[in-house]
This record gives C-alpha cells, sequence and structure tokens, in this order.
C-alpha cells in the first residue's frame, strides 16, 4: 500500500511541476551567479544523454551559456570552480 501512495506522489508532483514549466531534458543543474547562467547535466560514468537532453543541451549552448556534462564529483567541482562558483 505505501508503495502505491509513493508513486500516487511521484506522478503529483511530476505533473506538477510540469504545469510550473518544467521542460523535459532540462539539465540536473541550473546555477545563476553574476547576470550568468550556467548548466550542469550529472551523469554516471558511461552513462549517454537521453534525446530531450542533447535537445537541451542544444538549445542552451546556441544561446551563448555554458552546459556541462560531468561524470564524477571531481569533474562536477571543476566545472564549478572553472565558472567561479566556489572558490
Amino acid at each position: 500500500m505505501k508503495a502505491r501512495r509513493k508513486d500516487k506522489a511521484i506522478y503529483a508532483l511530476i505533473n506538477l511541476l510540469k504545469k510550473m514549466g518544467l521542460i523535459p531534458g532540462a539539465s540536473d543543474l541550473v546555477i545563476g551567479k553574476a547576470g550568468r547562467a550556467y548548466f550542469l547535466e550529472v551523469k554516471r560514468p558511461g552513462e549517454k544523454q537521453t534525446k530531450n537532453q542533447i535537445i537541451f543541451e542544444a538549445w542552451v549552448t546556441a544561446a551563448g551559456f555554458e552546459y556541462e556534462i560531468a561524470t564524477s564529483v571531481d569533474e562536477t567541482l571543476s566545472y564549478l570552480k572553472t565558472w567561479g562558483i566556489i572558490p
């Protein structure tokens, strides 16, 4: 019974996020700093982007924003440092 309730809650949350403008394929992290936006997708090593993620990346980079894919904590931290998000 608990699993069904949890599934219903997850689907309700997904539907709410869609109503709020969630874009399929959007990056895991969207970070704003000093008037700039940075987009970071986090993947397991060897994991590929979905079709929607590839489309989202193309849209973001065509608009002139930074978009990266990290496959480890070290890689994630490296991008955040490069972008000046963390020291």
